[in-house]
């Protein structure tokens, strides 16, 4: 990482290989995170740290998180016939948990015990949040209770038959589902309060209150099934986890992104809804941070001096019009097809930038072709060329073979050791990052289609309305044109003319206003029949937000 860059997680950044993508984004985003899963995550750590934002730092504090593994819970949910994964193991568990169970009810239903077990698990798989094709270990309950809340398992594939070692083999850190994304999202919200400690606890308290004092019926009736299991099989339902890292800690984005977390909780909205808008806003937040770091402005300097808001904001043109074929929706596309540019450009000026501040540290006596070949190995996680790559070896020993005899020049070594290096890693970044913003996009609404060509930027009405309320105070509201100038400043949205005008950007001053100004007039409309919007008979426009603010902290709905 250049010298000039601070990180924000471990304590030091240990010795090791991470992913090309990592040292530029943090560690880590990754594209097979399924969208809700960056909030399940995020809860996850939270509660782990005990509703404490800014821990996991330092081994003074708490350096680790408690993951809860409800294997009972869980599997009493979701394991079923239907399993793709059956195991002896985990049918003999199953029965040996059900047998518990019927003896508490039993002691405490005069309804038929069958009948009470469906409608148990009934009531609890209601608030499936991931299913998918996946096994009941991997599978999620959406968090209408922190009791809901457990860390993804994984059982290996050839798990042999032991009698009664039910859960031994299953592991909680191989990250197949829970890659991070949510530790990095508890890094930016710890980083953003580092300032405002009373943010931090308006954030913290509504999420504690949310999660421990709502829905108190359904949490109990999780710790009883939960419990049945524990009780059972003297399970720990406990294991430990650590965070990784983001960069740049002082970046004004996550001040930002932590005020918007704060104004949308300290809206008085019952926890399924409230935590509906926050999944959306947490994914809308990290394609920001993915824009923001990617844009040809980013560097250390500039996130560390607070001009990283103006200098590195994206150009996200919103198409309201929804039309086959517009000059909005072309240019649209235009700007979004730039993202992806700008992230695999941002990987191309690294590698070379890296390698020359590791050569301009050698010293004398070290040969240059060595020393940088060393340090790429222990940097980057996917770089290691050795004899049995055909392909890029007999070409790394040439370039250093023509460096040594001095055919070729120190910048030549490095420019063409940095092309070799990203030719080796950027299948990696491709497959593993690149689709990242992509995917999230797409599923929270910020870009159309789903599937499929032209895709371009637009707004569906739940990110709209999380937008609202993550930026009007309750029971406040705003002139439209206001809010417009607004989500422009903070995240680079262009709806009208004024903003396109604002921005600068080339291929928005090509667009006549009368476009602009009909994108402006259909994005109104769009807004007032969500709701969002009271049009007054002078022509007023004021976007609203008519919910009171939360309840103080400790009360229950």
């Amino acid at each position: 990482m250049a010298q000039t860059t601070k990180v924000y997680g471990l304590s030091e950044l240990r010795r090791e290989t991470f992913p090309l993508a990592a040292w530029i984004w943090g560690h880590r985003l990754r594209g097979g995170q399924h969208w809700i899963e960056y909030m399940l995550e995020f809860l996850n750590v939270l509660v782990g740290f005990d509703y404490q934002l800014g821990q996991g730092l330092d081994k003074n504090g708490k350096y680790e998180y408690r993951r809860f593994t409800r294997l009972g819970l869980r599997r009493f949910v979701f394991y079923d016939e239907r399993e793709k994964s059956r195991h002896p193991l985990d049918d003999e568990a199953r029965a040996k948990m059900i047998e518990e169970l019927q003896k508490e009810i039993q002691n405490k239903s005069t309804s038929s015990v069958k009948e009470t077990l469906n409608l148990i698990r009934n009531v609890l798989r209601s608030f499936s949040a991931i299913e998918e094709e996946r096994s009941w270990f991997a599978k999620s309950l959406f968090p209408a209770h922190e009791n809901l809340l457990f860390w993804e398992g994984l059982r290996p594939r050839a798990s042999k038959y032991v009698p009664g070692q039910f859960d031994e083999d299953i592991s909680f850190n191989a990250r197949n589902f829970f890659a991070r994304g949510g530790e990095v999202y508890y890094l930016i919200l710890s980083a953003g309060t580092e300032k405002e400690l009373s943010r931090r606890l308006s954030i913290t308290s509504r999420l504690e209150n949310l999660l421990k004092n709502q829905n108190s019926g359904i949490g109990r009736l999780a710790e009883i099934v939960n419990n049945a299991w524990s009780v059972s099989a003297d399970n720990s339902n406990e294991e430990k986890g650590s965070l990784g890292w983001i960069p740049d800690p002082d970046c004004q984005l996550y001040q930002y992104i932590a005020e918007d977390v704060a104004i949308l909780l300290s809206n008085n909205l019952d926890v399924l809804e409230c935590f509906d808008l926050l999944a959306h806003l947490i994914c809308f937040h990290l394609v920001e941070y993915i824009y923001h770091r990617a844009h040809f402005n980013s560097t250390s300097p500039i996130h560390q001096n607070e001009e990283c808001i103006e200098k590195c904001r994206p150009t996200i043109l919103i198409d309201a019009l929804e039309e086959s074929a517009s000059i909005i929706r072309d240019t649209s596309a235009t700007l979004f097809r730039q993202q992806e540019y700008n992230q695999e450009q941002k990987i191309r000026e690294y590698v070379p930038q890296q390698l020359n501040d590791w050569a301009a540290n050698i010293l004398p006596t070290q040969n240059l072709a060595s020393y940088l070949k060393n340090e790429a190995e222990d940097h980057f996680s996917t770089v290691k060329i050795t004899t049995t790559d055909k392909v890029n070896y007999p070409k790394l020993e040439k370039l250093t073979n023509d460096f040594d005899v001095g055919m070729i020049t120190q910048s030549d070594f490095i420019r063409e050791y940095a092309a070799l290096l990203i030719s080796k890693m950027f299948e990696d970044f491709r497959k593993n990052f690149l689709s990242v913003h992509r995917k999230l996009a797409k599923t929270i609404g910020l870009v159309a289609p789903r599937s499929g060509p032209g895709a371009r930027f637009i707004l569906d009405d739940t990110l709209l309305k999380a937008l609202v309320l993550s930026n009007i105070e309750p029971g406040n509201e705003m002139v439209f044109d206001e809010f417009l100038e607004r989500i422009y400043h903070r995240y680079g949205i262009i709806i009208g003319s004024n903003e396109a005008k604002i921005s600068g950007h080339p291929a928005l001053q090509r667009i006549n206003s009368e476009f602009l100004d009909r994108n402006r007039f259909t994005f109104l409309e769009k807004m007032h029949k969500a709701g969002l919007v009271n049009q007054y008979s002078d022509a007023t426009a004021m976007v609203i937000n008519n919910l009171t603010a939360s309840q103080p902290m400790g009360a229950s709905n």
